[in-house]
């Protein structure tokens, strides 16, 4: 299956055309905080398995598990965020986790279409996906790292 998202995510190597993961993890999603970074490395895992099944034309038997498997680990990665929050008395707390609730609001928004059979663009299911964590990881997270950096998270 060639899709519009494989063509956008190819690079050329000693002249042959090899796939790139669809979201790679860079520096600069770096929180410089190592069991975040990982959690975060997760997710973008997660989504690279969706990817690659969007890409192997299996999408339709395993796209739910694998959104399913996004969302409870999110939500792992989000309680583990909130619970440093409230430990270290981050000011922001309660913005943060607002801001939580609507990106799993909109992952079982994605669970919900997905159970019940309703079409989903496979690339814009993918679009959204990356562009979500993005938010998430440059924007909200990299608004708490400093904090919890100079509160001795490392």
């Amino acid at each position: 299956m060639v899709s519009y998202v494989s063509i956008l995510y190819t690079k050329e190597s000693r002249g042959r055309i090899e796939q790139m993961a669809f979201y790679e993890w860079s520096d600069k999603l770096s929180v410089n905080i190592a069991s975040i970074d990982r959690q975060h490395q997760v997710l973008i895992k997660i989504i690279n398995e969706l990817y690659d099944a969007i890409e192997a034309g299996t999408a339709a038997g395993i796209s739910y598990a694998t959104i399913r498997k996004l969302r409870n680990y999110t939500r792992v990665h989000f309680i583990y965020e909130e619970l440093i929050f409230k430990r270290l008395g981050y000011s922001e707390t309660n913005e943060h986790i607002e801001e939580h609730q609507k990106l799993i609001s909109g992952v079982e928004h994605l669970c919900e279409k997905i159970k019940h059979n309703k079409a989903i663009s496979p690339d814009r299911l993918l679009e959204f996906l990356k562009k979500w964590l993005n938010q998430h990881i440059l924007i909200e997270d990299m608004a708490y790292s400093k904090f919890l950096i100079s509160k001795g998270i490392k």
